[in-house]
Parts: structure tokens; C-alpha cells; sequence
């Protein structure tokens, strides 16, 4: 599987700019693809999706930078490193309500054909299941899944991601956390200093997170 982060400043296909392009091979995490995006003057960001990824004036304008690639310039990259391998299911986070389609419209604004097949990997369904099999329980927000990206680092004991995301440290993480799940060991070099989570790890921050939100409810 190939496990694709695509970081964006906003939800919209064709109206938020892409601002980089991570990817990793589950089957050898060595095997990456890194794009940086260079986002044009006139791009339409998203104010929840600055803030979200903590971004300041400064870092805004470093999205500008002469040494970022050109989106068709990196999509066109990014294709022919995804078609060179023989597994080429999408895996990610929630991968076909943003990833997919991102990627999707910018091979079509660059004239590039492509197909990314619709059968992928969610990351999040496989935590549910996961805690769902320990015997614990789902945390809810607003009647719904709380299994967010910082609810799985710590659920599988690894760190948080810095913000601004950069892509390619999505896609490696998620391709750990993967591995963690089904082989119960690393498979990134980078994260193997961290210990590997216990039942009693994951019991612990399943109720953490039941604490967190309950705390949040009362705000």
C-alpha cells in the first residue's frame, strides 16, 4: 500500500492550494515520495485551516518561496513515482475525502491522466477496530467518531505531529502506525525509539481521551 498525505489550506479542490505532497510504501517506508508546493500569489486559503495548522504571517509568506515546487511540476512527479509500484492501493486518513480528490484535480488541471483506485486504506477504521477489539470504547464527539490524528499517536505511543504539517511526516507516521497494528512492531526508522504501546498503554488513553472530551463538554 502506499500511504499519501496531502497537506492543503483548505477542503476545496481547485480552490485551496496543495502545499506539499508526502508518500510512503508500506512495504519498504524507505521508499518515499516529497514534494514541497509553492502556492501562488491570489491563492484562496482557508482562515480555519491557518489556523488549524498554526500558521503566522511569516510561514504564510515562506509558502512563496522560489524553491517550492510548481503544483504541475510536482503532481507530475508524484504520478510517476505512484504508478512505478506493483501495490498502488491508496492508504492514508480519511484518504478518499480529501487526499484522492486533491490529487485528482491537479493531474487534471495538469493534463495528466492517472487513476487512483477508490479501494483504500483508512487509517482511522482500522484504530476503531482495533479499539473496538481491545473490549473499549469508540470515543465520541457530537454523537460521532473522535478518533482523530492525535488520538492514534498517542493510542500507538508515537509523538505528535508538529505543525505546519509537512506531508511526508504524515505519511510516514501513518505507515508506522499501520505496521503497529498489524505486525505489532515499527517499520520507520525514525520511530522505532519509541516503546510500543501496551494493552494498558491503550486502555490509558482510550480513557484519557473519554476524560478530555467530557471535560470539553463542560466548557
Amino acid at each position: 500500500m502506499l500511504f499519501v498525505d496531502v497537506e492543503t489550506l483548505g477542503l476545496k479542490p481547485g480552490v485551496n492550494p496543495i502545499t506539499g505532497i508526502g508518500a510512503v510504501d508500506s512495504n519498504n517506508t524507505r521508499d518515499r515520495f516529497m514534494a514541497e508546493v509553492q502556492v501562488l500569489d491570489g491563492a484562496q486559503m482557508c482562515a480555519s485551516a491557518l489556523n488549524y495548522q498554526k500558521y503566522t504571517p511569516e510561514n504564510v509568506e515562506a509558502l512563496r518561496a522560489p524553491w517550492r515546487k510548481d503544483i504541475n511540476v510536482a503532481i507530475g512527479e508524484f504520478v510517476k513515482w505512484y504508478v512505478s509500484h506493483d501495490d498502488q492501493t491508496f492508504a492514508g486518513q480519511n484518504p478518499l475525502e480529501l487526499d484522492r480528490p486533491m490529487l485528482l484535480h491537479a493531474a487534471e488541471q495538469a493534463g495528466i491522466e492517472v487513476q487512483l483506485g477508490h479501494r483504500s486504506f483508512d487509517l482511522q477504521s482500522a484504530v476503531m477496530l482495533d479499539v473496538e477489539q481491545a473490549g473499549f470504547q469508540i470515543p465520541l464527539a457530537k454523537k460521532r467518531s473522535a478518533v482523530s490524528s492525535n488520538f492514534i499517536q498517542d493510542y500507538l505511543g508515537l509523538p505528535r505531529e508538529q505543525k505546519p504539517h509537512i506531508g511526508i511526516m504524515g505519511a510516514l507516521w501513518e505507515a508506522d502506525a499501520h505496521n503497529i497494528l498489524v505486525h505489532g512492531e515499527h517499520s520507520v526508522d525514525a520511530l522505532m525509539k519509541y516503546k510500543l504501546p501496551t494493552r494498558k498503554h491503550k486502555q490509558n488513553e482510550v480513557y484519557k481521551e473519554f476524560r478530555r472530551l467530557e471535560a470539553a463538554s463542560l466548557a
